[in-house]
């Protein structure tokens, strides 16, 4: 605990240095820096006439006149930061969590020294032997939640290090070189990418829903796979377009919705709420059917693969058959002993299984509404229905392509770079994969060349 707080107190005491200095100089030594091509900030800084045409450039922008002090101070911490963890360490890393949460206390309310680590970002663009020390600086404003909006970031150096939930929006990062860096939930809408080098980047997100209020009970994809609807505690159903994200429709119920089944023509989406099971059109979005035929709430439903048959289960330890053309009941069997959360037909529809809350597994034939016994010749001939997707070693199957969505219904912040404009550069994430389609996907512009930004 005391090495904990000593690392604490000797970082903030570091940087504490900068409080000394006029904020006001940091954007002209950058300037300085870009305009100079400068790679050694510290040679620089050290040489008189330098620290000379600083305060000259202060003065021509009609700024209060400071001293030498100022650029000495400067000179005297990053000096002292060159050799410090900070400048060498991953502090995005779990160990130094504790470290992060102390220091972020004590200079989340000191405005000063935000400037002098916004400061430090902007020299990885110059010096190369402050990248990580400029890293890490980045992502304690992340952690900080300071304001990033509209910031230029042009050929800033950032690596090892995580960006999660950053604001960059409108931000200009042309130029810019990220490895290894953890880019999830980061927010780039209408930021400019221009000759950007993101390399090993890590993303653990792919597309992510935002509607429900309350927990997700299940999702189900639409038989062409362009659809997916969503029910929910919040009593609602949503089918959204996976291409776009949107919602196309949101049918609101009565009760917690339990468990949603699209019909084997995806023309139809049935979805079970209290005691009633409901059948919507979606080519209208309206109600068409409403099934009533259990005593305790409906747990789960599934379609027969002909789509002509619809079964559902419930808390009354039921299995109900109906005729969805007719909406009448068809089959009830009952047998077992406890609720029935899960029933699921065979692809050749001939055969039911049902799972119930007591911890037993049971097979119905459909055509006789009777319990099958397992035997040999039974369990062969359920598993020459699932062939058609060859399962390699209990992994993916062989169609299975090595980039994986992952769909995420949920209210957290997302990856978002709505309108940000790509010209060459590359992004590519930890399997080398590039990202440039997901960036377009996410609703980037992917421009050609100049003349293309011009016509935007």
């Amino acid at each position: 605990m005391n090495c904990l707080k000593t690392q604490v107190g000797d970082l903030y005491g570091l940087l504490a240095q900068s409080k000394a200095v006029d904020e006001a100089i940091f954007p002209n030594l950058i300037k300085i820096f870009k305009r100079q091509k400068i790679q050694d900030c510290l040679e620089f800084l050290s040489q008189d006439q330098n620290q000379w045409q600083v305060e000259k450039e202060r003065q021509d922008e009609q700024m209060v006149e400071v001293g030498k002090y100022n650029i000495k101070t400067i000179t005297d911490v990053l000096k002292k930061l060159q050799d410090h963890k900070f400048n060498q360490q991953n502090y995005s890393r779990e160990n130094y969590k504790e470290i992060k949460k102390d220091l972020i206390i004590k200079i989340s309310l000191d405005k000063k020294i935000t400037k002098f680590i916004k400061f430090l970002v902007h020299l990885t663009a110059f010096d190369e032997r402050y990248i990580q020390c400029g890293s890490n600086s980045l992502h304690l404003l992340v952690q900080m939640k300071v304001d990033l909006k509209e910031s230029c970031f042009e050929n800033i150096k950032i690596r090892n290090t995580s960006l999660i939930g950053a604001n960059l929006v409108r931000c200009d990062l042309s130029g810019s070189e990220f490895e290894n860096v953890i880019i999830s939930g980061v927010n780039l809408n209408q930021a400019k990418l221009f000759n950007c080098k993101w390399r090993n980047l890590g993303i653990n997100e792919g597309i992510e829903m935002n509607g429900h209020a309350d927990i997700v009970n299940q999702v189900c994809f639409s038989p062409d796979e362009k659809s997916l609807a969503s029910c929910s505690d919040d009593n609602y159903v949503i089918l959204w377009d996976v291409k776009t994200e949107k919602r196309k429709y949101v049918l609101q119920g009565k009760r917690q919705v339990k468990s949603v089944c699209f019909s084997s023509n995806g023309t139809a989406l049935a979805s079970c709420s209290g005691t009633f099971v409901y059948v919507w059109n979606l080519r209208t979005g309206k109600q068409i059917l409403k099934l009533d035929g259990s005593s305790k709430a409906m747990i789960s439903i599934c379609y027969s693969s002909d789509g002509t048959t619809l079964a559902s289960c419930s808390s009354d330890r039921s299995i109900l058959f109906w005729d969805v053309k007719t909406g009448q009941q068809k089959i009830v069997l009952d047998s077992h002993s406890d609720d029935v959360r899960s029933v699921c037909f065979t692809p050749d529809g001939t055969t039911l299984a049902s799972g119930s809350g007591d911890n037993s597994i049971r097979f119905w034939d459909v055509s006789t509404a009777q319990k099958i016994l397992f035997s040999d010749n039974f369990q062969k001939d359920t598993q020459a229905q699932f062939q058609s997707s060859t399962i390699i070693n209990n992994g993916l199957p062989q169609s299975a392509t090595s980039i994986i969505t992952v769909l995420r219904i949920s209210q957290n912040p997302n990856f978002d770079a709505q309108g940000a404009l790509i010209l060459n550069g590359e992004f590519v994430n930890h399997q080398s994969l590039n990202l440039k389609s997901f960036f377009k996907f996410k609703g980037s512009l992917i421009l050609e060349n100049y003349t293309e930004l011009k016509q935007e």
